[in-house]
């Protein structure tokens, strides 16, 4: 119906392929056989090609790639040397603490916070010790509310998977933590299919997330299930769209 005439670049130059990142020009006109039948409105369009994702394993149609995206642009993922995000492993428990840290820009570690944990102190839990790299994470969480005090045998278990439910109360705490938390209503989990995943303790976590659009959109919490992380930056990002007011910038960690 119609024929490409030429596609240029923003430098005016005809090209092949709309490859390299920067705005084209189109110039299209119909074939003589459509010529007698149809008119073009307008001959000439221009399009903008952008760089989009950080991660050569996130592809670009996969469901979690605007959040990802979304996530690594407020801040909370973390740079690594391969470029890699490693959408379908696991987010492990020690790792979901740095991404709510990363998620509060520093918001939290104001005023007495900002002196940090100590190392040598008891943390009451006897799997973490204040020279794992994680620690300062760890500290944080603790220090507000997200991570409780332990106890006599307690483990923390840093390296295991985290549970979807486990973020989500997570999430519950660092809401609670910053003062915007908000009960959720006593239906907020009429319309999942799957309550019986959800443990007894996280039942009013994971409500609370459900009510906020964090989980359970399309009805399902899967509440005992290893949370994957391209699930994490979807959660995040549907918790906390924008970074909270008045938080600086801070370099990219990597990870």
């Amino acid at each position: 119906m119609y024929s490409v005439v030429y596609l240029k670049n923003e430098e005016g130059k005809v090209v092949r392929e709309a490859v390299d990142e920067g705005t084209y020009t189109i110039e299209v006109d119909l074939t003589e056989a459509a010529r007698s039948r149809y008119r073009l409105v307008d001959t000439s369009y221009s399009f903008t090609v952008k760089r989009c994702g950080h991660y050569d394993d996130v592809a670009s149609a996969a469901w979690y790639s605007e959040a990802v995206e979304r996530a690594y642009n407020l801040y909370y993922l973390s740079d690594n040397p391969e470029n890699l995000f490693r959408p379908y492993d696991p987010l492990l428990r020690c790792e979901a603490l740095g991404l709510l840290r990363r998620m509060t820009a520093g918001l939290l570690d104001e005023g007495a916070d900002a002196e940090g944990g100590d190392a040598a102190a008891p943390t009451g839990y006897a799997d973490v010790k204040g020279d794992e790299p994680y620690f300062d994470d760890f500290a944080w969480a603790q220090r507000h509310g997200i991570v409780g005090p332990g106890g006599e045998g307690a483990l923390f278990r840093p390296e295991d998977p985290t549970t979807r439910e486990e973020f989500a109360v997570m999430l519950s705490r660092l809401a609670r933590a910053r003062g915007t938390y908000v009960a959720p209503a006593l239906d907020a989990l009429s319309k999942v299919t799957d309550v019986g995943t959800i443990s007894e303790s996280a039942l009013t976590d994971v409500a609370w997330a459900v009510a906020n659009g964090v989980m359970g959109n399309g009805g399902t919490v899967k509440g005992s299930a290893a949370l994957t992380r391209a699930e994490a930056a979807a959660m995040a990002v549907n918790y906390q769209p924008e970074s909270p007011d008045g938080c600086n910038r801070v370099t990219r960690p990597r990870g």
